[in-house]
């Protein structure tokens, strides 16, 4: 008899405390709205436990994200996301939650022959632009925003100063959706 209350000593001993969490996890229910969605746009998920989120991912890229109830989490689909199925990945301490397929990244549809072209010259990024004539462009160059409520003509050339062998991440909204990003050494 000793012997047995012994080893059960011993094993009690060895045994490590469990979290009050380690069992907790958030689980997904779905998402409220379409699953199509567009870059930039807000997608709300519902499900349990939300609180437990730290991370989001959409395809690999973070999201950013904020918590609008312990049911409910909205995050921003990312700039990069390219078009199709995406999953999105829940992390925290409870580990990662990866939903399939969760939503539906389409593609921003512009006229066929419309073009965007970034390019570099004398210390200056030039973002040109073919048959966007009424549309919203926007671009980032940098830290540096420009806005053109509504393109003045179908071909236009816009001018950014950087100065000279810089590195700069240019990227062009039309419409409030981006349509190109690209990483430039201004020449």
């Amino acid at each position: 008899m000793r012997r047995i209350i012994g080893i059960w000593l011993a094993v009690l001993y060895t045994l490590q405390p469990i979290a009050a969490n380690a069992y907790l996890a958030p689980s997904l229910t779905g998402i409220s709205g379409s699953r199509d969605v567009k870059v930039n746009e807000l997608v709300t998920i519902t499900g349990y436990r939300m609180d437990l989120v730290e991370e989001v991912l959409v395809d690999g890229l973070s999201a950013s994200f904020y918590l609008e109830s312990n049911g409910q989490l909205v995050f921003r689909v990312p700039a990069l996301t390219e078009p199709g199925d995406a999953n999105v990945e829940l992390k925290g301490e409870f580990g990662n939650l990866v939903s399939n397929n969760l939503i539906s990244v389409s593609a921003l549809e512009l006229p066929v022959d419309t073009k965007v072209t970034i390019g570099t010259f004398n210390g200056f990024v030039a973002v040109y632009t073919k048959n966007l004539e009424g549309h919203r462009i926007s671009m980032q160059v940098g830290n540096t925003w420009r806005t053109i409520a509504s393109a003045p003509a179908n071909y236009t050339e816009n001018l950014t100063k950087v100065g000279l062998n810089k590195i700069v991440t240019v990227m062009v909204y039309v419409d409030r959706v981006l349509v190109q990003v690209k990483q430039v050494i201004v020449r």
